[in-house]
């Protein structure tokens, strides 16, 4: 992946895997760690409930950032392990930014319809640049996903500058082997302005899955 993006704008990228995954990235700009947003795990405390009508299970809850922190790039989330027919409906506040994301593909409109599949897992993720409601209603099961979805990097991630002026981040993302496969997704995410000069994945493609995020939008 390599290209040209505008201006001073500042972009993310982000790499999620389903296992053990190493990656080197190389801007002609600036890079930065993004440690503070990226994390679409589920809080500890949303809660599933029997609703009224058809649906046998539901949550109701808001996630993104608050106000004061809202806008730009600066994504948060909730994510869901369900099983079954699904309704999903996000309502961003007016002026902010917000996707759905179904077995970590970008899905749209943000009233979502999903098809029931028995004895089948998938991933509901919600993210948002700021405050935002939604309301997932379920006929099946719904499992509050606190293990996965978070793409944050690392805190000690280190960038480094290149003879060229260009800067280059390399690392390693996703669960451990022991923690590997199906929908166990974790990552890490970067801001940046400036081309993007090089991107390479080392990892296993005959167990685990990679996914490369620019800008919110799957690109590989």
């Amino acid at each position: 992946m390599s290209g040209q993006t505008s201006g001073s704008a500042m972009h993310t990228l982000m790499i999620s895997a389903n296992g053990p995954v190493d990656y080197e990235f190389t801007v002609d700009g600036t890079l930065e760690a993004d440690t503070e947003f990226g994390d679409f795990s589920a809080d500890e405390d949303d809660i599933v409930f029997d609703p009224d009508g058809p649906a046998g299970q539901a949550v109701r809850d808001e996630t993104g950032p608050r106000p004061e922190n809202a806008g730009e790039t600066n994504f948060l989330g909730d994510r869901f392990i369900i099983s079954g027919y699904a309704q999903l409906t996000v309502v961003p506040e007016p002026g902010y930014d917000a996707y759905v994301y179904v077995d970590e593909m970008l899905v749209s409109p943000l009233a979502v319809e999903l098809p029931g599949y028995v004895n089948e897992w998938r991933s509901v993720m919600i993210t948002a640049n700021g405050p935002t409601a939604y309301e997932l209603l379920l006929e099946g099961a719904i499992q509050p996903d606190t293990d996965s979805g978070d793409f944050s990097a690392d805190s000690d991630e280190a960038t480094t500058q290149n003879a060229d002026g260009t800067v280059t981040v390399a690392d390693t993302t996703g669960p451990r082997p022991a923690d590997a496969g199906g929908r166990h997704f974790l990552g890490d995410r970067y801001r940046f302005n400036g081309s993007i000069e090089a991107l390479s994945l080392d990892y296993d493609r005959s167990q685990y899955e990679v996914n490369v995020y620019f800008d919110e939008q799957n690109v590989g």
